[in-house]
């Protein structure tokens, strides 16, 4: 239609230029373009259409080419005239594509499962779960709205949820979409909860297939199918790739043989084996097998039955040897002398015989008691005349019988004994005059002698071999008893063979099903499994199908089929929490086998507070859960416990010494001359409660820094008995790491400590 409307404007706009009110006339109800345009080339007549060297065209996603609008296209040759699309129910009679001599493709805001259906090439989800083509690609944090014209922001989604994101198969969690897997060009089925099957795997519609369309297979499963297999009389491989010609199809119907005087088609109407090279036979081509008729039955105004059952044998002329008046040309078949009958002029009086000029004759005196055939009359001579006994018709007259031939059902020694059919076996034992075939394995005459009796058994179909053993199904070895088939000696069929290792692997995406076939697709990702070959990611973890080998300490694949870490891991040993300092661990209870982030928990998991944080009674923590108690640093060296940091300035040498004390009793070098100031706190917050670490010295040669709930020259010379003018008081503030600060009181500042004591302190000055 679009075809034969873009050629009536190229034409209007080509007679526009020199005669525009006629092509006017013809596209009156079109609206004008008001645009420049050239004139069109005058275009040739279209030629003759060429053969499709692939067949028709390949479906696409709006349209299915799965039959010929013509069975038998002329020399074979396909054209596109030979090609009968129908649109598929996506595409809404082709008001949901854009099409063009490339196939046809989905418009934005459609359904689709995957981006290659898409005009604009890309396929995602909306904000209802359902994928539809979008104008551009969005994020797993996107959706598309619902014109397909742009992406918007995704709702936060439920835990577990499922859903298709064009080709993705995605599943929430923690309120966003990750995908699970991409499906590619097979797309993504919110019904089938991930890809759509592939070329062999089983399916119950089309809507299951990602390739082709759903099929019934030769192996009596549906799979999904890549080749286009005729309706009737073909069935795909059970790998899904190619057709399979089969010898029946209840499709094809009853097939009518032809109504013949001198064959009698077995049976009259075919039930089985209605197909020819996957398509229903016609009825020359399944009417294979029938008996023909005595030779020299009229089977036309001018013909007779020959001996291979034809109508094709012309009547007898004069004096032509005969059996029955149809015989003859003249109509008359009558008694010569000698006894033999021959076609006469006319038919004779019982008294008569057929002279030698073909004209009828008195007939000689015969001996009474003669008996002959005149025709298919069977006659005795009674008082030296010829008299008819018995008018046998189409049977025939038979000397050897004294009368007539046999009918059918009728007890025979040879087919001349027979008016009717041939002389076969009876299903009684005798042999019959039978008018149907029955002379094959697995048949007998039935007592009427018009049909055939099946054999459920016959020794003539000798031994049925059947095929080795596969994955899915044993066979037994050879079939040598109920060989018979309706009438046929039965083949591969009868060798049905038993189901097994059902559920087991019989190919890369399939198992074994119930029935022996290799058709069961394999298992998704959170199906239970016993191995790994029964799931198509090809690993089986915890008891799931998952979707990867997960085989690292401290994860599982259990329930979901996502691989995650795990709580607990038998592998892992037992931490021990309890033996930490309360204050110094966030935890202390003791584990076995458990896990933390994905690996086992260690002693690190109960939590060590940082070595800033205090503890005991002016203790601190040393980061790894242990309280450290008050200690000094002195020097190189740490004094711990009640010992007290000595320093000692020699006045004859100005240096200045730090050692550690045993209790309050300073190591003095020998010949030392000078101030000794003994350390018990420092910057590290070696005092509990409120008391904070002070500095005390005297002007003279003495001096203390230890813990004072109060830090003032008045309240420490109160407590010395010495006038706060011969003492330096100050409260030490800070702390050479930077971690501890303690506020020096109002108007004071955090100033270096006096040249007398260690350079590193600062006191409130």
């Amino acid at each position: 239609m679009w075809a034969e409307l873009r050629q009536q404007v190229a034409r209007a706009r080509g007679l526009a230029l020199g005669g525009a009110l006629v092509a006017w006339g013809l596209l009156s109800t079109c609206s004008v373009d008001e645009r420049e345009v050239g004139v069109a080339p005058v275009k040739p007549a279209p030629a003759a259409q060429q053969c499709l060297p692939a067949g028709c065209p390949a479906d696409d996603a709006c349209r299915t080419y799965s039959q010929l609008a013509s069975a038998e296209p002329d020399a074979g040759c396909v054209t596109l005239a030979d090609c009968a699309p129908t649109w598929k129910s996506a595409a809404r009679e082709g008001a949901a594509c854009r099409c063009d001599d490339s196939g046809c493709l989905l418009r934005a805001g459609e359904p689709c499962s995957k981006s290659s259906e898409c005009d604009g090439s890309s396929c995602v989800a909306g904000a209802d779960g359902s994928s539809i083509c979008c104008a551009s690609a969005c994020s797993e944090s996107e959706v598309c709205s619902a014109d397909g014209s742009s992406c918007v922001p995704a709702a936060p989604c439920s835990e577990d949820e499922r859903r298709c994101s064009g080709s993705l198969h995605q599943r929430c969690v923690a309120g966003a979409w990750q995908t699970l897997s991409d499906c590619a060009e097979l797309g993504c089925s919110t019904e089938l909860d991930g890809c759509r099957r592939s070329a062999g795997q089983a399916c119950e519609s089309d809507a299951d297939c990602g390739q082709g369309a759903c099929l019934a297979s030769s192996d009596g499963n549906r799979v999904c199918c890549a080749a286009s297999c005729n309706p009737s009389c073909q069935r795909c491989s059970a790998q899904g790739t190619e057709c399979v010609d089969i010898a029946d199809d209840e499709a094809c119907g009853s097939i009518a043989c032809p109504s013949d005087p001198c064959r009698l088609y077995d049976p009259a109407t075919v039930v089985t084996n209605r197909c020819n090279a996957g398509q229903c036979a016609s009825p020359e081509q399944a009417c294979t097998v029938f008996q023909r008729q005595r030779a020299g039955l009229e089977c036309s105004a001018t013909a007779l039955c020959d001996d291979e059952g034809n109508c094709a044998r012309p009547k007898s002329e004069l004096l032509a040897p005969c059996s029955s008046n149809e015989q003859c040309a003249t109509g008359a078949c009558v008694a010569a002398a000698g006894g033999s009958s021959v076609c006469c002029s006319r038919a004779c009086a019982a008294s008569e015989l057929c002279g030698p000029t073909g004209a009828c004759v008195p007939a000689p005196t015969c001996s009474n008691g003669a008996v002959q055939c005149s025709g298919s009359n069977f006659q005795r001579c009674v008082g030296g005349q010829w008299t008819t006994e018995l008018a046998c018709g189409a049977l025939g007259c038979s000397l050897a019988r004294q009368g007539c031939m046999a009918s059918a059902g009728q007890a025979c020694a040879g087919d001349a004994d027979c008016g009717e059919g041939t002389c076969q076996a009876g299903a009684g034992g005798a042999r019959i005059c039978c008018t149907a075939a029955c002379t094959g394995p697995c048949r007998l005459c039935g007592a009427s002698g018009t049909a055939c009796t099946n054999l459920p058994d016959d020794p003539a179909c000798g031994i049925i071999t059947c095929p080795a053993d596969t994955t899915c199904r044993d066979f037994p070895p050879s079939v040598s008893s109920q060989r018979c088939i309706a009438g046929s000696c039965g083949g591969q069929q009868l060798c049905q063979g038993n189901a097994r290792n059902i559920g087991q692997a019989c190919s890369a995406t399939n198992l074994c099903d119930n029935a022996g076939n290799c058709s069961q697709p394999k298992k998704g990702n959170g199906q239970a499994c016993a191995a790994a070959s029964e799931c198509a990611s090809n690993n089986c973890v915890d008891g799931v199908c998952c979707n990867s080998a997960c085989a690292g300490q401290c994860q599982t694949c259990a329930v979901t089929g996502l691989c995650r870490n795990a709580d607990t891991d038998p592998t892992c040993g037992v931490v021990s929490c309890s033996g930490f300092d309360a204050e110094c661990v966030s935890s202390r209870t003791d584990s076995s086998n458990a896990c933390v982030n994905g690996r086992c928990r260690a002693p690190s998991d109960c939590g060590f507070a940082s070595s800033t944080t205090r503890c005991g009674a002016g203790g601190l923590c040393d980061g790894q859960g242990r309280c450290q108690g008050p200690s000094v640093r002195c020097g190189n060296a740490t004094c711990t416990g009640n010992d007290v940091c000595c320093a000692m300035f020699d006045v004859n040498t100005s240096a200045l010494t730090q050692a550690c004390g045993v209790g309050t009793n300073c190591p003095t070098p020998s010949g030392f001359l000078g101030p000794i100031v003994q350390i018990s706190c420092d910057q590290n917050a070696d005092c509990s409660g409120s008391q904070v670490c002070c500095i005390v010295t005297t002007n003279v040669n003495s001096g203390e820094i230890s813990c004072r709930q109060t830090c003032t020259p008045e309240a420490v010379g109160a407590e010395l008995g010495a006038p706060p003018g011969m003492l330096v008081v100050g409260q030490v503030c800070g702390s050479p790491a930077g971690q501890i600060f303690l506020q020096c009181p109002a108007g004071t500042a955090c100033l270096p400590a006096p040249s007398t004591l260690p350079a590193a302190y600062m006191m409130c000055r």
